[in-house]
């Protein structure tokens, strides 16, 4: 049955949402750590290029310092060379070489010093060859004669005509008091001038290469091979410099291939200040990303593993698949073809499963009450108050039953009586009821109740007529001999036996529909124990049997005639095992615990206490009912009643003396019908 169950809720569970198809996951769970993989990648390689741009930017900030630093130097120096010739100091080539070597230490890397008057012509320099040469065509020449009283140090490209070999001259013009121009003053420097400058941003963790340029493309220094590549134009090798100087800011990256060597390198190039230079730091993108490319490395082999892992719980969870539909068509086999009524409710008490049995015992297709709440299908008959109060408590997200019996209406309107057992399932809340049709089995016991009841009256009548008979004869007995008393006394005994056993054969037929399902109805407590009063009023006049009516519940749910049986061999124990004058009290109250608990308690002598754990066990027979007749199955029916109403049966002895029997039974919901009473 459990395993069935289980099949039930799986196949409703299966009903009730959608089930996505096993490759569907898999395929998003990996679009989903990829993603993230590579946007982790991603942003990894944007983060490891954005921290070396920013290292390269901080040495081109150093270098540009340094750089401005030393032209500042070389402008310092010639503007004092100009001031002493304009006061007309000497300018001979002894005059200049103590000149420039008191800058030596200061600036090396300096070449030779000229000065050359209005016309061109070189008076004075620290190299004797250089005296008496014209330099009026040479651009640096004429561009300071262009500018006038304007006294700016300018830088000319590199060239070999001046000393016969590539050197940059930075110039100053010589300008009077008159503001007119009387020549220049120039110093030579080559490609040993800036290696010098610039050793403090050649360490290899800070760029793999070093770059000084000036306006027109051509190159002035290069950390490798100075000397090779001083003067060599870059306008069209650089990968750089037409995009740097188009940018029209101080300041650009770019990420591009080298023109030495094709491969990828990080470019930062920065314009120093107005001197028309600008610095190129790079490095190899390959040296800037080894991290990163680990990174991507390890990324590719989470990215791998996850692959595996997710197709081989795809491939497991498609094998599962594979069995929970097969189980599913199991299942639904089962229910179309199983013996018993099935019928599945989804949680608003809608009809979601009905089988062939069902369809058969109805009369219903399935078609005509799938979908359709239950109360409002046809099934149960209007006036079962009871049956339709305990689905619409359901609906209402309340418990069902266990096993219960109510009728059903078929569509021709025959109505049949179905023993039931109920199982609630909470995700998704559903209901499973399976029904097994006793409608002519409850006629056979009925059948068989009448019989029994004729029996019992056909039996005991002429037994009661012949117990009175024989007690008369006992009374008036004093004349008969000895042997007709001892048959007086046989046939008392025989009477007796025969009540006994027809006493324990109804009540063994009464508690066979406990078994076979309850039919519970609001009961009132004061009918039931003034029955219970009654009975054992009759059994012995010789007791007094007190009834507690204080404070009774109106109405308790059970099944009166069952629990009116279990009340009854309680109180006829009573009766039978204290002895004559003592007091039998009834009652009925709400218990603490919550429920609603029947006493029956005596003032008697109580029950041993090594009994009391025997007691409720079938055909024990304790020691004070050795003199009395029976079969000990009183007190074991009547817990079974008990029970079968979700019950507990308890005894103890109380401390005043005698025994205290509890009948405790839980609330339950009751519909809004008249209380039966009894």
């Amino acid at each position: 049955m459990s395993r069935l169950l289980r099949l039930l809720a799986r196949y409703l569970d299966y009903r009730q949402r959608t089930v996505w198809d096993i490759g569907i996951i898999p395929a998003a769970v990996l679009l989903i750590v990829g993603a993230t993989l590579s946007w982790v990648a991603y942003d990894g390689y944007r983060q490891a290029e954005e921290a070396e741009f920013r290292l390269l930017e901080a040495h081109a900030r150093n270098a540009d310092a340094q750089v401005s630093a030393a032209l500042g130097k070389v402008e310092r120096l010639l503007n004092k060379i100009a001031a002493a010739w304009l006061q007309g100091r000497p300018s001979q080539p002894q005059a200049f070489a103590a000149t420039l070597r008191r800058y030596d230490d200061e600036m090396p890397g300096l070449g030779a010093l000229l000065l050359a008057d209005a016309a061109g012509r070189i008076q004075a320099a620290t190299t004797a060859l250089l005296v008496g040469r014209n330099i009026a065509s040479e651009a640096y020449f004429t561009e300071q004669r262009e500018r006038g009283s304007l006294p700016r140090m300018s830088m000319s490209r590199p060239d070999q005509r001046l000393l016969g070999k590539s050197v940059v001259v930075f110039s100053l013009p010589l300008i009077g008091a008159d503001r007119r121009f009387r020549g220049i003053v120039a110093v030579t420097i080559d490609f040993r001038f800036f290696p010098r400058v610039l050793q403090v941003i050649n360490p290899d963790d800070s760029a793999s290469m070093t770059v000084i340029y000036n306006r027109y493309g051509d190159m002035l220094f290069r950390r490798a091979d100075p000397e090779k590549f001083f003067g060599f134009n870059i306008v069209k090798t650089s990968t750089v410099f037409q995009p740097h100087a188009a940018a029209a800011t101080a300041v650009t990256r770019h990420v591009g291939p080298s023109a030495i060597d094709g491969k990828p390198r990080l470019f930062l190039v920065r314009d120093v200040g107005e001197s028309g230079l600008s610095l190129v730091l790079s490095r190899q993108r390959d040296e800037v990303l080894a991290e990163w490319q680990r990174n991507v490395l390890v990324y590719a082999l989470i990215f791998v593993f996850t692959t595996v892992v997710v197709t081989a719980l795809a491939i497991v969870a498609a094998r599962r698949k594979r069995q929970v539909l097969a189980g599913k068509a199991f299942s639904e086999q089962l229910i179309a073809t199983a013996n018993v009524m099935v019928v599945g409710l989804d949680g608003a008490g809608r009809i979601a499963i009905f089988n062939q049995t069902a369809e058969r015992i109805s009369g219903y297709r399935h078609d005509e009450v799938l979908g359709r709440d239950l109360l409002e299908s046809g099934l149960l008959a209007k006036d079962d108050l009871w049956a339709r109060e305990m689905f619409r408590q359901f609906q209402r997200g309340g418990e069902l039953p266990h096993t219960v019996d109510f009728s059903i209406r078929s569509k021709l309107g025959e109505e049949r009586i179905v023993s039931w057992q109920n199982s609630v399932i909470e995700q998704p809340r559903a209901a499973i009821c399976f029904g097994i049709d006793v409608t002519a089995r409850r006629q056979m016991e009925a059948e068989r109740e009448r019989f029994v009841a004729m029996v019992s009256h056909e039996f005991r009548t002429p037994l009661a007529t012949i117990d009175g008979a024989v007690q008369h004869l006992e009374t008036h007995a004093e004349q008969a001999d000895e042997a007709t008393r001892k048959r007086y006394g046989k046939i008392q005994k025989a009477v007796d036996r025969l009540i006994s056993l027809l006493d324990d054969y109804l009540l063994q037929e009464r508690m066979g529909p406990a078994e076979q399902g309850l039919r519970p109805a609001p009961v009132a407590p004061a009918a039931l124990l003034q029955d219970l009063q009654a009975a054992a009023g009759a059994l012995s006049a010789d007791h007094r049997i007190v009834l507690e009516d204080e404070g009774l519940p109106p109405a308790v749910a059970c099944d009166a005639d069952l629990m009116r049986l279990a009340l009854r061999v309680l109180a006829d124990n009573a009766v039978k095992y204290t002895p004559p004058g003592c007091e039998i009290r009834l009652a009925c109250r709400h218990a603490a615990e919550g429920g609603i608990e029947f006493l029956v308690r005596d003032n008697g002598p109580g029950i041993d206490d090594d009994e009391l754990p025997q007691l409720f066990d079938k055909f024990f027979r304790g020691r004070a009912a050795a003199a009395q007749s029976g079969s000990g199955i009183g007190l074991h029916l009547a817990r079974s009643v008990v029970a079968s109403h979700g019950g507990r049966l308890t005894v103890r002895n109380v401390p005043e003396g005698g025994a205290e029997f509890r009948v405790w039974l839980p609330d339950q919901a009751l519909p809004d019908a008249a209380v039966r009473i009894g």
